[in-house]
């Protein structure tokens, strides 16, 4: 036994002298300051493993929904993110070299690529920045935007601060037909900021005065000037009320003194798109309001008023709640030339303004078939982060 030891230290004091001390700092080395033969070193390592690469971030999904003249674009968070850029084309195959349309950049989940023609489809991708590779997300194209847009007002156009007076609402239509504080109206709108899904509203408060609105002059309304044998319309609001008293949304024609106008109110139990003596009056739509007072809802209304025939459907959120048929119509419905928001035509009607946050308005010259209609619906629920009502069937995806 005594023989083997002194061999073993005679082989460790040989492989001592061959080799100079190490750094006790370094794995190879033993207690001892020197560097350990390769047989011992071999039987000690213990195989590193070699890490799992990082998944690839994949593509994720986008939404497009056209509006009046916009496209809206929108996406959930990306984990990771901090901002994102969006891109378009004209045609398919969007690539990060096409023109980025976010000014290098935003952080919001959504983007509206405004001023467009109200024809042509575009194209479009989202990306971000993970581990300095930038990803992209599946591309979407939008349909083609409806036609015959006639008034378009949107409160996120304006640009002034919180709490201040709006004294002229400008129309993005196109046509010019810009609202402003004139008859009736003696005072504008608040503007607000903030309010609904990050956006501002222009908001009214008529109580007990009728005169705080917004308006466009006797002679200067094109909305009523289709012809004198049909009057189509479609119409679209994103509001919410603080009351549930009679109040006037939208309205326009003469004034009613010549009995030709159309108006869109609401009170405690119903809603209605009204006319003048000279077309007669639907019948109210009853409305549950106990989910409709203090909270943003979309009303939109379908109607097709001819000479001897009308009809009316109203939604709330995408929902139909109400359809009126073949109420009779008179002839002449032509001569309609002003526009009023928040109250009647004249400023007459005791107590009848509206107490109400209006966050935009959409209104159309025709009849919008039902998938048009649904598509600016879907346009307004990605904006303002308002669900489609669950029974209308209606997916924004």
């Amino acid at each position: 036994m005594k023989i083997i030891l002194l061999f073993i230290l005679a082989i460790l004091n040989f492989h001592c002298k061959m080799n100079p001390p190490c750094s006790v700092l370094d794995s190879t080395c033993n207690t001892l300051g020197y560097v350990l033969p390769d047989i011992i070193l071999n039987s000690r390592k213990i195989p590193t493993p070699t890490p799992a690469p990082s998944p690839t971030p994949q593509e994720f999904n986008i939404n497009t929904f056209s509006g009046p003249r916009l496209i809206s674009i929108s996406w959930t968070a990306q984990s990771g993110a901090t901002s994102y850029k969006v891109y378009r084309k004209d045609t398919t195959g969007v690539t990060a070299s096409d023109t980025e349309i976010t000014n290098g950049g935003t952080t919001s989940l959504s983007f509206a690529d405004s001023n467009l023609s109200t024809t042509t489809s575009r194209f479009y991708r989202v990306s971000y920045m993970s581990s300095g590779r930038e990803i992209l997300s599946v591309e979407k194209s939008n349909s083609p935007n409806p036609t015959g847009l006639a008034l378009f007002l949107r409160s996120d156009s304006i640009n002034q601060t919180d709490a201040s007076i709006v004294n002229t609402w400008n129309d993005e239509s196109g046509n010019g037909y810009n609202l402003s504080v004139t008859t009736p109206c003696t005072v504008g709108g608040s503007f607000r900021t903030n309010i609904q899904n990050s956006r501002p509203v222009v908001r009214f408060l008529n109580s007990p005065a009728n005169t705080n609105c917004l308006a466009r002059a006797q002679g200067q309304s094109p909305l009523m000037n289709n012809g004198l044998s049909q009057y189509p319309q479609t119409t679209f609001l994103v509001v919410r009320t603080s009351a549930l008293t009679s109040q006037h949304i939208f309205a326009f024609g003469s004034t009613p003194a010549a009995s030709r106008w159309n108006k869109i109110n609401i009170d405690s139990t119903s809603i209605a798109l009204g006319h003048g003596a000279h077309f007669g009056f639907a019948s109210p739509i009853l409305v549950p309001f106990s989910s409709f007072l203090g909270r943003f809802n979309i009303l939109s209304f379908r109607s097709n008023l001819a000479a001897l025939s009308y009809s009316e459907s109203i939604y709330i959120n995408g929902l139909v709640i109400g359809t009126v048929l073949n109420f009779t119509a008179a002839a002449d419905f032509s001569i309609g030339n002003q526009i009023t928001i928040a109250s009647a035509l004249d400023g007459a009607t005791t107590n009848e303004g509206a107490n109400m946050d209006f966050a935009e308005i959409i209104h159309y010259n025709r009849l919008m078939t039902v998938a048009e209609h649904n598509q600016v619906v879907c346009y307004l629920s990605s904006k303002y982060n308002i669900s489609p009502n669950s029974d209308s069937g209606l997916s924004c995806q």
